[in-house]
């Protein structure tokens, strides 16, 4: 998962509007926030696990207990999580479930908590928020959750696919370079992709006793 841009309105101490924009970090596979104690460095951290899993980092907080004490009784608290996941583009917004002032009168209102989720993978511009795939809380939570564990699989079954293949390269040479020559030798074990087993191999026997 890549993230590319976090808005934050009435979160924490974001009182107001702030954007977060992470693709002017560019293909930085590895960034730092810092800044002093109680800039709300924590906050984003919260921001994203809440707006991706409902809670803040660590579960310390729930997401009644993230609305900014700062912010105007007119101001939602929400927070809107742009991410690419695999080729895909998503954006998952939350607003929590929260008590506020009344705009008018006396007393406090409450204020249900929603979600919502989108595959924004064709939009042109931000103002796109692309094809609603989950319009409440619990259905975005199952949503997000099986298309990262699918995402996850298909990574992990990858990865693994692409150890073996180079193991199988690397034997390959390895016998290659001394010389050896077909049926000389059974490699156990090792699985070559077809496509490739006439360069790999070049006539070494591959046996498969398993």
């Amino acid at each position: 998962m890549r993230p590319e841009r976090l808005v934050l309105e009435g979160f924490g101490p974001y009182a107001e509007r702030c954007e977060l924009d992470f693709r002017l970090l560019g293909k930085s596979a590895l960034f730092l926030i810092h800044g002093p104690t109680g800039a709300g460095k924590t906050s984003i951290f919260d921001a994203i696990c809440f707006a991706l899993y409902g809670e803040s980092s660590g579960a310390e907080r729930r997401g009644e207990e993230l609305r900014s004490h700062l912010a105007a009784p007119t101001v939602e608290t929400s927070v809107t999580f742009d991410f690419l996941l695999g080729a895909r583009r998503y954006r998952v917004q939350r607003k929590p479930k929260y008590r506020r002032a009344k705009q008018r009168g006396e007393g406090t209102t409450l204020e249900d908590g929603r979600a919502t989720l989108w595959d924004r993978s064709a939009s042109a511009s931000d103002a796109d928020e692309g094809r609603p795939l989950a319009t409440k809380p619990n259905a975005v939570d199952d949503e997000l959750r099986r298309r990262m564990l699918r995402f996850a699989y298909r990574e992990l079954d990858f990865a693994k696919t692409r150890r073996r293949r180079h193991a199988g390269k690397q034997v390959a040479q390895l016998f290659e370079g001394v010389g050896l020559q077909a049926g000389e030798v059974g490699i156990h074990g090792v699985w070559i992709d077809e496509r490739k087993w006439k360069h790999y191999t070049r006539g070494l026997v591959l046996v498969d006793e398993h």
